[in-house]
């Protein structure tokens, strides 16, 4: 009698029947073996990704650096060449602001800034359109019942 060995389970089966295949692979603690199984497969891949993303981003950086202390360099160069240090360093003239400063936007979610004019549909001489005008008749004191009551 032959017997089927689950390699997803480490198991072996004790009939090698269409019926007890099927059974067995339609059943919980099969199918999370399955997907145990190949998730091992995708955390070492998704692993192997963040690594060289890392490496790929260390590469930049790196040339990033020997880019900029190349042009410290120069700017160096021509300040000692000059004698006074290049606009921006210790010593040297500073840059100066173009114009008058701008306003700054409030950030992502904290709301929108505050209007330059009057809210949508005022009039002058009116209240604004969520209030009811002036002398409008207003029920008397009592007319509702409060929520939650029946008269």
């Amino acid at each position: 009698m032959t017997r089927y060995y689950c390699d997803y389970c480490d198991t072996y089966l004790t009939h090698d029947s269409p019926v007890v295949r099927k059974q067995h692979n339609t059943g919980y603690k099969h199918k999370a073996n399955v997907r145990n199984y190949y998730m091992q497969f995708e955390e070492t891949q998704t692993q192997d990704e963040i690594d060289s993303k890392i490496k790929e981003f260390e590469e930049r950086s790196r040339g990033a650096f020997a880019a900029q202390q190349a042009v410290f360099q120069v700017q160096l160069a021509a300040a000692n060449a000059g004698g006074r240090p290049p606009m921006g360093m210790p010593g040297g003239p500073m840059p100066l602001p173009l114009g008058p400063p701008r306003p700054m936007a409030p950030p992502p979610g904290m709301g929108r800034p505050p209007m330059a004019g009057p809210p949508p549909g005022y009039r002058p001489g009116m209240p604004p359109p969520s209030m009811p005008p002036p002398g409008a008749m207003r029920p008397p004191p009592g007319a509702f019942p409060p929520p939650g009551m029946q008269r």
